[in-house]
């Protein structure tokens, strides 16, 4: 129905325009009489005149439609423009009711499986050094004991390897038989062209030591009371550190701020719309 609309008022201006450019042309058509009703009479004159006159009320009339159709079309189109945003911001605002209820049933559980397994890692840690302080001298382990962190997180030696070989002519000192930095031309006359094996490698790179998982794990707070974090493991030095964040992170009240009390005048305007609902007056003597 609106494309409708619009094609209907597109049309329509096309119209007005084409019967205004016409109505131009007859003033301009009929201006070029006027010298010769001018000469031929008085009542000639008059008539042209008033023929005039009426080419010019067409031509304002034309022009009044075709300025009509053009504020039309100009409001439909605005009108189309601020559905179309309205369906936009519609949406947006849809799609962040999506996220609040995302963030409220979503994060608690993933944090749950993160504290559960992190509360695991620390026990496990704990068991672990103990374990290993108690080993006595005799006991020769079958199987390393583990550590996650450094199993899961930490990366692995990359071996050096070679990506390709190829024989290339190169100038060399003829004494030493080392090259030369400038391999485009003989730095002196007693250079000699020999063969060099030329590899192309990646280099040997150590393992990659990160610190403890807990350590780069900061979680806010939801509902941000008091401290907007929930959970920092930053400062925590090991993993009895971590059970206790955790213990603290469990602990979803916060200290309420304190009663406050303060003194108001009181008008009978405010007397009579709050003595409904306050205790009775207490008469400190």
């Amino acid at each position: 129905m609106a494309k409708s609309t619009s094609a209907n008022l597109h049309a329509a201006l096309a119209g007005a325009r084409s019967e205004l450019d016409a109505a131009h042309h007859m003033v301009e058509v009929h201006a070029s009489r006027e010298g010769s009703c001018l000469e031929e009479s008085d009542e000639a004159y008059g008539a042209w005149f008033r023929q005039k006159r009426l080419y010019e009320k067409e031509v304002a009339r034309l022009n009044a439609l075709v300025s009509k159709f053009e504020a039309d079309i100009a409001t439909e189109e605005a009108n189309a423009m601020r559905a179309a945003y309205a369906v936009r911001y519609n949406a947006a605002a849809a799609r962040n009711r999506e996220i609040v209820e995302r963030y409220r049933a979503e994060l608690p559980k993933a944090w749950a499986i993160i504290a559960n397994l992190l509360e695991a890692a620390a026990l496990a840690q704990i068991e672990t050094e103990a374990v290993i302080k108690a080993m006595p001298a005799d006991y020769t382990p079958r199987t390393w004991i583990g550590d996650p962190d450094r199993t899961v997180r930490c990366r692995p030696p990359i071996d050096d390897e070679i990506v390709s070989e190829q024989i290339v002519e190169l100038w060399a000192d003829p004494k030493t038989g080392n090259t030369f930095a400038n391999r485009s031309a003989p730095p002196s006359v007693t250079s000699v062209k020999r063969q060099f094996k030329e590899v192309t490698y990646r280099p040997f790179q150590p393992a990659g030591d990160v610190p403890p998982f807990y350590r780069d794990l900061k979680v806010p707070r939801l509902d941000a009371i008091g401290s907007r974090v929930l959970f920092d493991g930053a400062k925590l030095r090991g993993p009895y550190d971590v059970l206790e964040a955790l213990r603290q992170s469990r602990q979803r009240s916060e200290k309420a701020a304190p009663y406050l009390t303060r003194i108001e005048p009181l008008t009978p305007e405010i007397r009579a719309s709050v003595e409904a609902r306050i205790s009775p007056p207490v008469v400190i003597s």
